[in-house]
């Protein structure tokens, strides 16, 4: 296993068995992480933080699946339902939960009230 292994959305657990999902590196300047470290949120967490990514092991990949139609998998709503990670990308459905834009999406004021800090929250299952 070597850094390249721990791609965005791949579910990892760390020495003491907390489970986290890694997330795109924040850009540029923002990025704080050492030449050694990956960007991973862990469970019941908010905030991304840089771990070594020779202190976690793969346990495999996060399952979310974005489609407008179904509310169920992508938290697709009006107003205060709407999931924060939902974005636009081209016209298409764009999950930004472990993507480069999350810190930014989690600090603006908006009016969605889903937040979630779970792994697996209703609005992500297949």
């Amino acid at each position: 296993m070597n850094k390249k292994d721990f791609t965005p959305k791949t579910i990892v657990k760390d020495g003491s068995g907390k489970i986290g999902v890694i997330c795109a590196d924040l850009p540029g300047m923002m990025n704080c992480n050492e030449p050694d470290q990956v960007s991973v949120v862990f469970e019941d967490e908010t905030i991304v933080q840089g771990r070594n990514w020779e202190t976690l092991s793969i346990i495999g990949k996060e399952n979310a699946e974005i489609g407008m139609n179904e509310v169920e998998k992508c938290g697709a709503g009006t107003g205060e339902s709407c999931c924060i990670f939902l974005t636009f990308e081209s016209g298409e459905p764009k999950c930004e939960r472990y993507g480069s834009i999350r810190t930014t999406l989690i600090m603006t004021p908006m009016r969605a009230k889903r937040h979630p800090t779970g792994l697996y929250p209703a609005c992500q299952l297949k």
